[in-house]
């Protein structure tokens, strides 16, 4: 029998073959460097390394699963000198050490008009719109917070403010343009949120941007000429010229803004806080809404979402104001730490006044952090 030819023919289709599944290996291999790169910080943009929490999943009430005492608050977290390991061996809780434990005061609404599992209306406004807030003296600070006192008269310069939080699909035309990381992720709680191929998940593009740490937030805000808001100036486009508690007034009402309330209903006190996210349903998932769906979350200036959907990064360093405590937090002064302001859909301290100061590494990122751009008023 003659096997000569047939050999012959199948050494010409493997050798190709074998080509293709070389060149296949090597793409994926490739694509998996990428990605892995594009996940961790940029040149110049921190150089902590960052761990996943065991609890949580980074997502708090909305974003794994669920949490225990110590593990209250959503997001990843630093492994550098301020996130040592406690005594037993556990993780160091960046939130339940260094941000303020404020009572929850009388909610004014009943239960059945808190819970909602979607928004409440729409942007009025476009997107990208910016209010102008105008020069004056202002409330800032509150006593009953050690590292928000005292309480002060505050003169700010006018200036420009955006509406709504920066927008995914507002940032995405950031990344198009640039070549800086995109809000990435490799980590399985942030699947909900994390782009790929350097692209929004579909769906997602009215809601505010997160995913991304103090130093993206600056680098947005200058690319579209703008820049990252100070505390004065969060502050007083939050309270308003009366310095208002929340952006709303001064009566504690959880229905009008994107809060873990929605899906919880009014909780009394952090107890009852840590039993709903230990026994929320899996479908129970406190994330980010598109901006403008709490009509109601509204500054006196007309500024949405300064209460809820996501805290926001702010420009400045975590220093005491002047007459304040300088032992009021051992992060004061400390090299890259920055702050975030507001609450949001996973903030244990949900009903936090708006005069409330969060600090974080200057590279944290999670699912509950964005950030909004303010500007120079012009003539």
């Amino acid at each position: 029998m003659c096997y000569g030819a047939p050999v012959n023919a199948l050494k010409e289709w493997m050798t190709p073959l074998a080509v293709v599944v070389g060149l296949i290996v090597v793409g994926v291999a490739v694509r998996a460097v990428i990605l892995k790169r594009s996940a961790t910080p940029a040149e110049g943009q921190g150089t902590e390394q960052w761990t996943q929490p065991s609890a949580t999943g980074g997502g708090g009430p909305g974003g794994g699963p669920a949490a225990t005492p110590a593990e209250s608050s959503p997001g990843a977290r630093p492994a550098d000198e301020f996130n040592q390991p406690t005594e037993d061996g556990s993780d160091f809780d960046w939130e339940e050490k260094h941000h303020p434990k404020l009572p929850y005061p009388k909610d004014a609404t009943p239960t059945a008009e808190v819970k909602t599992n979607g928004p409440r209306g729409t942007a009025q406004f476009p997107l990208d719109d910016m209010v102008t807030i105008p020069a004056g003296d202002m409330w800032m600070g509150d006593d009953a917070i050690p590292t928000a006192g005292p309480r002060r008269r505050v003169f700010v310069k006018a200036f420009k403010i955006d509406r709504y939080e920066v927008t995914t699909e507002r940032y995405h035309k950031f990344i198009e343009g640039t070549t800086h990381r995109a809000p990435q992720l490799m980590e399985p709680w942030a699947r909900l949120y994390s782009w790929r191929e350097r692209k929004p998940i579909r769906g997602t593009e009215k809601e505010p941007v997160v995913l991304v740490d103090a130093e993206d937030a600056a680098a947005y805000c200058a690319w579209a000429k703008k820049r990252l808001p100070t505390e004065a100036e969060w502050e007083k486009a939050a309270r308003g010229p009366s310095g208002n508690t929340w952006p709303w007034g001064n009566t504690w009402d959880s229905r009008k803004a994107n809060t873990v309330l929605r899906l919880s209903g009014p909780l009394a006190t952090p107890a009852e806080y840590l039993k709903f996210v230990d026994s929320r349903p899996p479908d129970a998932e406190a994330r980010p809404l598109p901006s403008g769906s709490f009509p109601e979350d509204k500054s006196p200036y007309g500024v949405f979402d300064l209460h809820g959907n996501v805290a926001e990064w702010v420009h400045g360093a975590f220093e005491p104001y002047e007459g304040g405590d300088p032992k009021a937090s051992a992060l004061y002064g400390r090299p890259g730490v920055r702050v975030a302001r507001g609450c949001s859909t996973g903030n244990r301290d949900f009903a936090a006044p708006s005069a409330a100061r969060f600090p974080y590494p200057t590279n944290h990122r999670d699912s509950t952090i964005g950030f909004r751009c303010a500007a120079d008023a012009t003539d």
